[in-house]
């Protein structure tokens, strides 16, 4: 990317999480993403600290800012399979990590993802008979 600030926020960010700073970190995507609203990987890094915190709806509408600006970004499709996990939306999940497939056909863990997903959602099924 061509803004060495925004950059540099992303980078500063992305140590700030691994540290486990994730408020911090957070403020350094968000301000990044301000910066170069156009930037998908901002958007990216804004709904994993997102996820991370538990802000699974915010997650989700920086995930659907990724995807819009970048289709086809592997870490935001995966990431929305494990979002929808998270809110116990099944088929969306499911959905989602099949659309993660499309992009990594060779991906071991989006098939696992896909096989415990379906499996949650055999037993939801189950438990509201």
């Amino acid at each position: 990317h061509e803004n060495p600030v925004a950059m540099t926020l992303l980078s500063e960010g992305s140590n700030l999480m691994d540290e486990g700073d994730l408020e911090l970190a957070k403020q350094c995507f968000l301000h990044a993403a301000t910066l170069e609203p156009s930037w998908a990987e901002a958007w990216n890094r804004l709904a994993t600290v997102d996820y991370l915190l538990g802000n699974y709806n915010y997650s989700l509408k920086e995930i659907d800012k990724t995807l819009e600006l970048q289709p086809r970004h592997f870490g935001a499709l995966s990431g929305k399979g494990l979002v929808y996990l998270k809110l116990e939306r099944f088929q969306n999940a499911i959905e989602a990590f099949q659309d993660a497939q499309e992009v990594v056909p060779a991906s071991d863990s989006l098939k696992h993802n896909i096989e415990y997903t379906e499996a949650l959602q055999k037993e939801a099924a189950m438990m509201h008979f």
